[in-house]
């Protein structure tokens, strides 16, 4: 079994808890207006990958968390959109899990592909948390901000949160493109409705690594993010974080 890989950062400690192994994945079902990592989105057959991008066996993914295993509490994979690899990623976190089983597995993930069907039991055993992002909360919002329907976004939130899956919530807030105050006062109370402890991570859009032929924007201000995490502590959200 191979999986397509765009690259992999050996630390980071902004992808879950502890310091850990995060591994991008190529491939991408959304087309986000501000994605911050638009090389990975190109999706890819294994024997149809330029030189940059990787196609790796699961051995080889051990050997690159070896080498970092005593520093590390886990791995994170991401992309791109990582769970369209989702049968890669299920033999990957068993034979992390078999080797180390103190290291945790953790997806960040879109949410587009359905997680509650009977053939992906299996891949949400074995993962140990999920972090997802909610980009927008009315549907004809995010189709404009990523191409498609948030029908499948919603639902996995809600499957997730109630199997105790989801570690915390992501909005990229990009100034006026949608209303933001409106999604996050949304997206915040349906968070609250399940889980008011809940992390829910408020994304400030970045210059950096954006396509600027498709989208010119700016960083929102303390001032701007601050009024929004008012909005979700109002609401009832005890753990608001912006970055």
């Amino acid at each position: 079994m191979k999986g397509i890989v765009n690259k992999i950062i050996p630390f980071s400690n902004v992808d879950g808890p502890g310091n850990r192994l995060s591994i991008f994945f190529q491939g991408c079902n959304f087309d986000c207006l501000y994605c911050h990592n638009p090389e990975t989105i190109e999706v890819f057959g294994e024997n149809k990958v330029p030189e940059e991008i990787s196609v790796m066996e699961i051995d080889d993914i051990l050997k690159e968390i070896e080498e970092v295993a005593p520093f590390i509490s886990g791995i994170t994979v991401s992309g791109g959109e990582c769970s369209l690899q989702w049968k890669f990623l299920t033999e990957l976190f068993k034979a992390v899990k078999k080797r180390w089983e103190r290291m945790t597995c953790f997806v960040d993930s879109n949410g587009s592909i359905p997680l509650w069907t009977e053939d992906k039991k299996e891949f949400l055993s074995v993962t140990d948390k999920i972090m997802l992002d909610i980009k927008a909360f009315d549907e004809k919002d995010h189709i404009l901000m990523v191409g498609v329907s948030n029908e499948n976004v919603i639902k996995n939130f809600k499957f997730l949160v109630e199997i105790g899956k989801i570690y915390e919530v992501r909005t990229v807030i990009v100034p006026e493109i949608i209303d933001n105050e409106k999604t996050v006062d949304n997206i915040s109370k349906l968070i609250a409705e399940y889980d008011k402890n809940l992390k829910y991570k408020l994304l400030r859009f970045r210059q950096n690594g954006v396509r600027r032929d498709v989208l010119v924007a700016y960083t929102p201000n303390d001032d701007y993010m601050n009024n929004l995490k008012n909005i979700a502590t109002k609401n009832g959200l005890t753990d608001v974080v912006i970055i």
